[in-house]
Formats: structure tokens, sequence, C-alpha cells
């Protein structure tokens, strides 16, 4: 659950940045070819991958081993 809110915060925070302050994120970089918008963006997808790999681990190892034990006592009641 916290990974999930922390990625719905960050997508949220860019979007209301997009819809209330246009100006900050317009600000060229550079030779102003770009502008900060991208490298926010290019951010906010690396660090949701990164969430996603940190879940799926989890999911795997500490989330399985609890699925496995509840299978087990479900077992033993059957």
């Amino acid at each position: 659950i916290k990974l999930g809110i922390f990625v719905l915060v960050m997508f949220y925070a860019y979007i209301l940045v997009i819809a209330f302050n246009k100006e900050l994120l317009a600000a060229k970089i550079g030779d102003g070819v770009t502008t900060i918008a991208f490298p926010i963006a290019l951010a906010i997808l690396v660090i949701s991958f990164i969430t996603t790999l940190i879940y799926v681990k989890r999911a795997n190892g500490e989330f399985e081993d609890l699925t496995n034990e509840i299978k087990k006592d479900v077992k033993g009641l059957i």
C-alpha cells in the first residue's frame, strides 16, 4: 500500500504542477531545446519501474511465504 500511495502521489503531483504552474515545467534546459518537464517525467517513469521491482521482489518472497502458510493452515482444516 505504501508503494502504491507513493506512486500515486508522485503522478498526481506532476499533473497538478502541469495544471497550476505550467511555467515551472516550461523552463528551458541548456540551449533551450528541451524543457525541465522531460527529465522530471523520465524520473517518474524510472521511479515507477523501481517501485514495481520492489513490489515484485516482496511478492515473490515475503508474501509468497505468507500465502503458503495460509494454504497449510486451511489444508489442515479440510
